[in-house]
């Protein structure tokens, strides 16, 4: 009942975030995928690893993105990269855009806002997906964004198949390597939870993920797939070298501590801070 009252509370602020803009009416759909391709196109740097990616999209700036988008649909001084973004785009769809720039100002603002906001957060759950070798659900990427308040003016059902429908689409594109395997999700409702496979697949990958390159090998037998201590052995306190230490909080050195060990609260860790993956301290040669 909770959950349903929380639902109907989000859906009457998302309703009034719209300041009357026609979105069903405007048929954006078409128009939001070659925003997407823009955007990704333009923050994207494959090249760097997954702290500098970090780094550098942190420093973008989202005002001067959208600020730049303003003057694009009044077209002053256009680049020839804009010059192109328009021409992929309908006279049907400028004059939309037009519409919600000069009427519906901050709905402009918020729903270019949003987009650029999920792109990046895309980018950084591409790499560091692929890092892990995990699939990516869009259930969890999609309620991060409703709990921030990002949410292109859709309802979380709705978002949801947005979201599948863009990551599909730019995986599609040239960069198909950049992008991991998805999971394949039914529609989500209000009733539907992350999938208990799903946590336990992606946080045990996150868990030999650490124990291969954080600790540098030391705590992972690669033959044998189980976490070994090797001074506690060299010591031999037979108890703490195996499997017992693999479901411990934290390791049994002071100096080898980990928050969250367990694969589900590492799991839990990787999808409530998405835009700080545990492992971006990491150096290139360690992915």
């Amino acid at each position: 009942m909770k959950g349903k009252m929380n639902n109907k509370r989000n859906r009457k602020k998302i309703l009034a975030q719209r300041s009357d803009f026609n979105f069903r009416g405007a048929h954006l759909v078409r128009s939001r995928k070659i925003f997407s391709l823009y955007f990704f196109k333009f923050l994207n740097c494959p090249e760097f690893d997954l702290q500098s990616l970090i780094l550098h999209l942190k420093k973008i700036d989202i005002s001067k993105i959208i600020l730049r988008l303003r003057k694009i649909f009044v077209g002053q001084r256009l680049t020839q990269k804009e010059k192109l973004l328009l021409e992929l785009l309908t006279e049907r769809e400028i004059k939309q855009y037009k519409d919600m720039r000069t009427n519906y100002s901050n709905t402009f603002d918020k729903y270019f806002s949003d987009l650029v906001n999920i792109i990046k957060l895309l980018i950084i759950s591409n790499k560091s997906h692929k890092i892990i070798g995990a699939d990516f659900s869009a259930t969890d990427f999609v309620r991060f964004f409703m709990s921030k308040g990002i949410n292109l003016f859709l309802t979380e059902g709705t978002l949801f198949n947005v979201i599948r429908d863009i990551f599909t689409f730019l995986r599609d594109t040239k960069y198909y390597d950049l992008f991991p395997a998805q999971v394949k999700s039914k529609e989500l409702s209000r009733e539907d939870r992350t999938d208990s496979e799903q946590v336990t697949v992606v946080g045990s990958r996150i868990k030999l993920y650490i124990m291969k390159h954080i600790y540098y090998g030391r705590y992972f037998d690669d033959k044998k797939g189980i976490a070994i201590c090797p001074d506690c052995k060299n010591e031999g306190l037979i108890v703490n070298i195996s499997s017992p230490r693999i479901r411990a909080k934290e390791f049994h050195h002071d100096d080898r501590k980990l928050e969250g060990y367990s694969a589900d609260e590492l799991y839990e860790l990787f999808v409530s801070d998405r835009g700080k993956p545990y492992f971006s301290r990491l150096n290139k040669k360690n992915e």
